[in-house]
């Protein structure tokens, strides 16, 4: 009951927050309009408030890891950008524009605290028996968002004025504030690799019987260096496991490194440091468990093993049976007090490292620069489908609470295949319901066509996040995420604008441009090296 409770509160300011920053765009946008009758001007202004959201990522992710009090952090970001979004009402109403610019442009450097800020904090509040319902649950939030913050700017600038549509949107993001404050600052909840035992006695003589697993964990091998131990030690403790309780272990899906282990030649005891944690860790059903020695060379798993000794610090990545085996990448965390230049070539690394993030931020950044071209030729194809100006919003928002309804039923039912496989099909739905698009000779195949991509957009954006927690350690955890959302938007933001140079007349080659990029995203995602890599 009190998980649930801290998620609630946790899907209610983010929730919030989301709105807020989904109202402000449209809401900028006719402020611009009505301020300077311009449409390149209230471009430009939007574009200055996306493109710092961009490019200040990976900044704002590692100095929000960085921070002692991490919801405080966030609080005040939540702040800044609402303080950012009152100041664009005061200086558009005279007619600034790059005053205005300006003032964008450090708003939106706290615009990723709205969507990976939230996210990488969902560890502090679902067990993580229950991250994948947690993640369903968020993206869910991103699709009550994408409705309600529109609908709210749209119904207010036409009531009232734009201005009092900003400044809904700035209302928003100061009610999440005291969510943001009611956020664990305490390390994340340990997830699956971590949750495990840890293994201290030493494998029984000989080769384990294990099940003949399709895939298992692999760790790349030094010829050079010693293997690990097949029998104990003379005079190890009498408390020896049998096979059964070695399988068992290996069934427990446990990826920590950080026992002890003896070497079988001189009989010294060591240990593994325990918090050398890496953001490869396994984290499917059915993975290996990998005791660690200190010094060990990593080595390969043959199929069926039930244990693979680990380098010290390395963690092995196990994978699922739809994926293919995987190896571990040396990426450490942050240690405590590290510099702001530090944080970042590691969080990097951590997203370069690891195959199956680098695969799904690919796939990712491909497949919304379809979406973004798609959200350019909408309002295009809902014109000329029904001769009124606004049929485009109406597919919008189809689109969105197609979203929605697949989120809802992931949070409530979640499938059983692993996320990587899911990033697959979501996107091949999206592929679909854009062919429907591209091809729609009338108006209701336009709705059907809006409401399959919206099935796919939300499982994919679930996926996307639980393949983010499980490859990022805490500490580096904001800062991926950050930087996972930045190459997605930069995806978006080379749809879009590739969109508006091709889509001036009809929507028909920028929907074409849209499920190409759907089948590019696929076709690196089913690409043999990364499916070798993927991680469930």
């Amino acid at each position: 009951m009190r998980s649930r409770y801290g998620l609630a509160r946790y899907l209610a300011g983010a929730t919030a927050a989301r709105a807020g920053d989904e109202a402000s765009a449209p809401a900028l946008v006719l402020l611009g309009l009505a301020a300077t009758g311009s449409t390149r001007s209230a471009g430009l202004v939007l574009g200055a408030l996306t493109a710092a959201t961009a490019v200040g990522g990976p900044v704002l992710g590692a100095v929000l890891d960085r921070a002692r009090r991490p919801p405080r952090f966030l609080a005040g970001c939540l702040l800044g950008y609402a303080l950012g979004l009152a100041l664009l009402t005061v200086v558009l109403a005279r007619a600034a524009l790059w005053p205005a610019v300006l003032v964008a442009v450090a708003a939106g450097a706290f615009g990723p605290a709205l969507s990976a800020g939230w996210s990488s904090r969902l560890a502090t509040v679902v067990p993580s028996a229950a991250i994948r319902r947690g993640y369903a649950a968020d993206s869910a939030s991103f699709a009550v968002s994408a409705l309600a913050g529109p609908a709210l700017a749209g119904v207010l600038a036409a009531a009232l004025h734009p201005t009092h549509a900003v400044l809904a949107a700035a209302l928003l993001l100061v009610a999440a504030v005291p969510f943001a404050l009611g956020l664990p600052s305490g390390p994340p909840a340990p997830s699956d690799r971590a949750a495990a035992p840890r293994p201290t006695t030493v494998p029984p003589a000989g080769p384990t019987p294990a099940p003949a697993w399709p895939n298992t964990a692999t760790v790349g091998a030094n010829p050079n260096t010693a293997t690990a131990p097949t029998r104990p030690d003379v005079g190890a403790s009498p408390a020896r496991p049998d096979p059964a309780s070695a399988s068992a272990r290996a069934d427990a899906g446990a990826g920590y490194a950080g026992a002890e282990s003896r070497a079988a030649s001189a009989g010294v005891e060591s240990k593994a440091a325990a918090e050398a944690v890496g953001p490869a860790a396994a984290f499917a059903a059915g993975a290996a468990s990998v005791p660690a020695r200190s010094g060990a060379a990593p080595v390969r798993a043959e199929p069926g093993a039930a244990s693979v000794p680990a380098q010290e610090g390395v963690v092995a990545t196990a994978a699922s049976p739809d994926a293919g085996s995987v190896t571990a990448e040396p990426v450490r965390g942050a240690a405590p007090g590290a510099s702001l230049g530090t944080m970042l070539r590691r969080g990097a690394r951590a997203v370069l490292a690891d195959r199956a993030l680098r695969t799904a931020t690919l796939v990712s950044a491909l497949s919304y620069l379809g979406i973004g071209a798609a959200t350019v030729a909408l309002p295009v194809l809902g014109a000329a489908l029904t001769g009124r100006a606004g049929a485009g919003a109406l597919l919008l928002s189809v689109t969105a609470g197609g979203a929605l309804l697949s989120t809802a039923a992931l949070a409530r039912w979640p499938v059983r295949i692993g996320a990587p496989a899911q990033v697959v099909a979501a996107t091949a739905t999206m592929g679909t319901g854009l062919a429907v698009l591209a091809c729609a000779p009338s108006w209701p195949f336009a709705l059907v066509g809006a409401a399959v991509v919206g099935v796919g957009d939300g499982p994919q954006l679930s996926a996307l996040l639980e393949i983010r927690h499980r490859a990022a350690g805490p500490e580096l955890r904001t800062q991926v995420f950050a930087a996972g959302v930045s190459i997605k938007q930069a995806g978006y933001a080379v749809g879009a604008a590739s969109a508006g140079l091709i889509a001036t007349s009809s929507a028909r080659p920028a929907l074409v441009l849209a499920v190409l990029a759907q089948l590019a995203a696929l076709a690196v995602a089913t690409l043999p090296a990364n499916r070798r890599g993927s991680i469930s």
